[in-house]
């Protein structure tokens, strides 16, 4: 990226280790901030040289010194994957269609909160699902250590203030639906490649604490980015953090445009698997490039959330007051870890990317694990086992769209040095990058 001459002279007010604001170019204070970053680095590699990654296929294929070091990791990722391979699906009673005589009780008609769309597959699996009440779906919302999918997860709640003690039960059934469309589309999507590519980004459209990029754009730079070769080729979308301090009720213009960043990290990842869509019916060329391989594609991913687990890192051990002790890695929770999602013509996996951290309380390495393959192909008939597969699909997308609410509320109300000295340089690079962009553009 190259820097003006006007950019070279921006004033900041740039807060110091001494807890002092103090005048500093922008050209000095980015310097004291990569120096700042190298720093912060080295305590959590213990070089300058950044840890390699270790990619596997299946969790079966993880070796013993990755199980015995990586626990937490391990039994966080197979609490996910049970989330939705539960002999019985459960989703909210709210989903059923209601009868004539519930309709006429209510005076509304349930239709019209898009109950009926996913009604007659409902019907085929009833043997295969389970319903839960509207009291325990609030209950599991309401506690942010629950591990699945999250049925009142939705900016769409949030921005329309719905209170849930004071709403009526019609109004409890809207909100318990507020993902009901987005899961219908999963259940009826075609096997069409551009059918996909609305289908499993638009999961996260709405999560909370949260903004979707797609196409992605990445611009870390070092000491944090390493890769030479920038990963947005082939990622094809990614759900990244919003503004964090204080969380804005609605995205900002800022955030709308801001790419991946130290101050916008990955929270998510998805990208195209090796298996490429064959249609005849419909002709469509991919936003972007689709490896050979499953381990290409691992690559791919290990390379985009790389700078951003990073960050949520630092983050971690930083993330406290700056004059309190740096906490410990190996004390971090285990929900820290970007997932990805690899989608392709066959099937949909989910694919685990954390720290594996050694005695002296460093990063060793870096796993990322495939945790599960779930059927998401053209089907030419419409089954009871066909509506299950895509049933867990979806149960699958609100898990991880929990996981990465969850994962961006370890950046809220934090107030430290790092905080305010190295991502004010972050996001004047951003306004950088936006800046030329638009000019780009126009």
């Amino acid at each position: 990226m190259l820097i003006t001459d006007y950019q070279e002279k921006i004033i900041l007010q740039c807060y110091t280790a001494e807890g002092k604001f103090t005048d500093r170019s922008f050209k000095e204070a980015r310097n004291i901030q990569q120096g700042d970053l190298d720093n912060l680095l080295l305590g959590i590699t213990g070089s300058e040289k950044q840890p390699s990654w270790s990619s596997y296929t299946s969790m079966s294929d993880l070796p013993a010194d990755v199980r015995d070091g990586c626990k937490d990791a391990i039994q966080y990722l197979v609490k996910l994957r049970n989330a939705w391979r539960s002999d019985s699906i459960a989703i909210p009673e709210a989903w059923k269609v209601c009868t004539e005589g519930q309709e006429a009780e209510s005076g509304q008609i349930a239709d019209a909160l898009d109950g009926s769309r996913l009604g007659p597959s409902l019907a085929l699996v009833d043997d295969k699902i389970s319903y839960i009440s509207d009291a325990r779906a609030k209950a599991e919302h309401d506690d942010l250590t629950a591990v699945g999918p999250d049925f009142l997860l939705s900016e769409r709640l949030l921005s329309a203030r719905f209170k849930w003690n004071e709403a009526s039960p019609l109004d409890r059934r809207a909100m318990l639906r507020s993902c009901l469309p987005d899961v219908a589309n999963v259940v009826d999507y075609d096997g069409e490649e551009i059918a996909a590519e609305d289908v499993v980004p638009a999961m996260f459209n709405w999560t909370p604490r949260s903004l979707i990029k797609c196409p992605p754009r990445f611009e870390f730079h070092d000491p944090i980015q390493t890769s030479l070769e920038t990963p947005s080729k082939s990622i094809d979308f990614v759900v990244t953090l919003r503004s964090s301090f204080p969380p804005p009720d609605e995205p900002t213009e800022h955030d709308a445009s801001a790419p991946i960043t130290l101050a916008h990290p990955a929270l998510l990842v998805g990208t195209k698997g090796p298996i490429r869509w064959t249609s005849t019916r419909v002709q469509h060329g991919s936003r972007v490039d689709q490896r050979d391989t499953l381990l290409e594609t691992l690559h791919d991913v290990n390379d985009a959330v790389q700078p951003s687990l990073t960050a949520h890192l630092i983050n971690w051990k930083h993330g406290l007051h700056r004059d309190a002790p740096l906490r410990s890695l190996r004390q971090m929770p285990a929900e820290i870890m970007v997932l990805g999602i690899v989608y392709d013509a066959d099937s949909l996996r989910i694919v685990g990317c954390f720290p594996q951290i050694a005695p002296d309380d460093q990063v060793a390495r870096y796993i990322s694990v495939v945790i599960d393959e779930l059927p998401f192909a053209r089907r030419s008939s419409i089954t009871a086992d066909f509506i299950s597969e895509r049933l867990r699909v979806a149960t699958a997308l609100l898990t991880l769209r929990k996981h990465a609410y969850r994962l961006a509320g370890y950046w809220v109300a934090v107030n430290n040095y790092w905080y305010q000295f190295i991502l004010d340089i972050e996001r004047q690079l951003e306004e950088i990058y936006v800046e030329q962009k638009s000019v780009r553009l126009s």
